[in-house]
């Protein structure tokens, strides 16, 4: 059996001169090979040099490898033969003889294949199973291994899988910071200069990332609070991948975020010492874990994640706001509003700068002036009362104030301040006002005291003044009257004087003076006229008056009255056809009566009057005529139609009464038991 040439480069005789066609070189099995005098062909690799002629074939261990370059021209003499080297230093690896015959050679015998034309310059073959040992560089010899065809070759790369990565990265990563993490891994590829390059696959929590450079290191920035593994692998070139690295556990550190609150209630109203605010806890996310601190508007309240407070108090007020911080910032809750209600408290209210009970002069200035402590939450309403009757208020104020320009003794009695603001019963300080006033009649009483009566009559009269008045009756004519009277006081600053007179006679008919005097001023005194309710005729209307000229004066206008008032009389009477021949003085008296002619006398708002006890009784009367006298019948001279009351009392004059244009209504009314109002009349 026929085994090829084995010898190393050198030792090959390149003298034989016999030259075998390259298109005779045929694969043939060792049984068929013979042995020519010819030059060979070595293909050998690390031990000559001669750059490869085509780019370097990749294969891994146990794989099959096909090699293919082409002999550059004339690289090889026509009709040689050429025999190969392995690549680790020396043995065959195939031989094609000048008659075309193949020949494996060694322990590539059973593993090579050989598909290549030396005709066509063509080195074509297939190794299996492919070996690290067989990596290398693989040339083209002509006749001896020195003779080194160059650019004539083909590189075996035997791929290794990469070693297992190493990963490494910072041990503290910080939320929203951005971080390297790198995958070292070591190539196993032979020949070292492969020329091959390392990629890197990444993940996290197992899933693939897409990195813009595929090589180490992978930066990227801290986008998630969340726990996160990551982990890598090595890819060379086309070819085998590395184990994956170990894991590398990330847990980012950040400032606390989700500041919360529990309850979540952010709006707290409570009432003053009778509720109180629940416990509030504050959380926080943070890594690490945060520390707590409570705010009171802006300033630092307590320590600690949960604030408490106790019963309600004012102090209490205000907004708070938890603060979670730990290395790397902090961070705030939404503010929780707490609001404590409670009633005002007056420090001082005062008249004249002077509290309690406070006397001045009528015609005085009065200033009123509330000061309060506390305004109160929610801020209180001031207001300043004259009994119930409002003066003044003050909103969003902690004084309030009103001024009497001219104080009037109807303005005496009780002044408060109450500040108001719901919460509670009102708080109220007072202060009692005394304005000190001579006397004067009451507002509803006429200036012309005038009363027509018949039998017995009760005067009463109101008198404003203060310090209450002392009272005396007097007349000038004589009379068997009673004139004692007497007197029961309605209010602090009014009293009611009353005189009864019994069995009126003639001689009662008149004028009576009522002397009124309480120490302040002068001495007051009012002139009351009682004249008869007898039929219009007999009666004699006399105007009452404080002076003796007054007195004369209204007496002549009764005077001229009554004869008007019987002039009338008798022209009425005379129209209607009665004749005034022999009638008797009593007889023309009753037929004068049938139509007499009545003075109307407003009796509006006059309450200080009682009532006639005496009826008068005309039997001769129609009874639209009886109704006429019944009545008692007040002369007042004081309003807009005085023009028509004084027509009636020729020559009287009456001066009108004082009238207080600056006092408001005055609550003291006359409330006495025998004040009337406008429809008084006898029973």
């Amino acid at each position: 059996m026929w085994r090829p040439f084995l010898g190393i480069p050198g030792s090959i005789d390149r003298g034989f001169g016999v030259k075998i066609p390259m298109a005779s070189l045929r694969y043939q099995t060792t049984s068929m090979m013979k042995i020519t005098t010819a030059a060979v062909l070595y293909v050998i690799a690390g031990v000559v040099t001669g750059a490869p002629s085509a780019s370097p074939v990749l294969s891994a261990v146990s794989d099959s490898a096909m090699f293919s370059w082409e002999i550059p021209q004339g690289g090889l003499g026509s009709g040689v033969s050429f025999y190969t080297v392995s690549p680790s230093g020396g043995a065959s690896v195939f031989i094609v003889t000048g008659t075309g015959i193949f020949l494996p050679t060694g322990n590539y015998r059973d593993r090579l294949v050989y598909q290549g034309n030396i005709t066509a310059r063509n080195v074509t073959f297939t190794l299996s199973n492919i070996q690290t040992s067989d990596a290398g560089t693989y040339t083209c010899g002509n006749g001896a291994a020195a003779a080194v065809i160059q650019n004539c070759g083909q590189k075996l790369v035997v791929l290794g899988q990469p070693t297992k990565p190493t990963l490494n990265g910072p041990s503290v990563l910080v939320f929203g910071t951005q971080v390297t993490l790198t995958c070292s891994s070591s190539s196993t590829t032979v020949p070292a200069d492969h020329g091959l390059t390392l990629t890197y696959t990444w993940q996290r929590d197992n899933t693939d990332i897409t990195v813009t450079s595929p090589g180490s290191p992978y930066t990227f920035t801290v986008s998630s609070r969340d726990s996160h593994s990551y982990r890598c692998k090595a890819t060379e070139g086309q070819g085998l991948e590395s184990e994956w690295s170990q894991l590398y556990n990330m847990e980012p550190q950040y400032g606390p975020y989700a500041v919360t609150l529990q309850p979540s209630t952010l709006s707290y109203t409570r009432r003053e010492g009778q509720e109180s605010v629940p416990s509030i806890l504050c959380s926080a996310t943070c890594r690490p874990a945060c520390t707590y601190k409570w705010f009171k508007d802006g300033t630092v309240h307590s320590d600690g994640a949960t604030l408490t407070l106790p019963m309600a108090d004012r102090s209490q007020t205000g907004s708070y706001k938890c603060q979670a911080s730990n290395t790397h910032g902090t961070g705030d809750s939404s503010s929780v509003s707490v609001d404590v209600t409670y009633q005002a408290s007056i420090g001082m209210f005062t008249a004249n700068s002077r509290n309690g009970s406070v006397t001045v002069n009528e015609s005085d200035v009065v200033t009123l002036r509330c000061q309060l402590d506390s305004a109160g939450n929610p801020r209180s309403v001031i207001r300043l009362l004259n009994g119930t009757e409002e003066l003044t208020r003050a909103d969003n104020s902690l004084t309030a104030e009103y001024r009497l320009e001219s104080a009037d003794c109807r303005q005496r009695g009780n002044y408060s301040c109450t500040p108001t603001n719901n919460i509670g019963a009102p708080v109220s300080k007072r202060v009692e006002l005394r304005v000190k006033c001579s006397p004067r009649l009451a507002a509803t009483v006429p200036t012309q005291l005038k009363y027509a009566a018949s039998g017995n009559v009760d005067v009463s009269v109101s008198v404003l003044a203060y310090p209450l008045p002392t009272f005396t009756w007097s007349r000038t004519n004589s009379t068997s009257q009673d004139l004692t009277g007497s007197s029961s006081p309605v209010s602090d600053i009014s009293v009611t004087v009353r005189l009864h007179l019994t069995d009126l006679q003639q001689q009662d008919f008149g004028d009576y003076s009522l002397t009124v005097e309480n120490g302040v001023g002068r001495s007051v005194t009012y002139t009351l006229t009682i004249v008869s309710a007898d039929p219009p005729d007999q009666r004699k209307l006399e105007t009452p008056c404080s002076c003796t000229g007054v007195i004369v004066g209204s007496t002549v206008g009764g005077i001229l009255l009554t004869l008007l008032i019987v002039g009338s009389v008798h022209m009425v009477l005379y129209r209607k056809g009665y004749k005034f021949v022999n009638i008797p003085e009593e007889t023309a008296s009753r037929k004068s009566t049938r139509n007499p002619e009545t003075v109307e006398m407003d009796n509006r708002g006059y309450s200080s009057l009682d009532q006639i006890n005496g009826p008068v009784q005309y039997s001769n009367l129609e009874e639209s005529e009886k109704q006429q006298y019944s009545q008692l019948k007040i002369y007042e001279n004081t309003k807009a139609d005085a023009a028509a009351d004084t027509s009636t009392f020729e020559g009287t004059v009456d001066t009108p009464p004082v009238t207080y244009e600056s006092v408001r209504v005055s609550p003291y009314q006359n409330t006495g038991a025998h004040s009337q109002g406008p429809d008084h009349g006898t029973k």
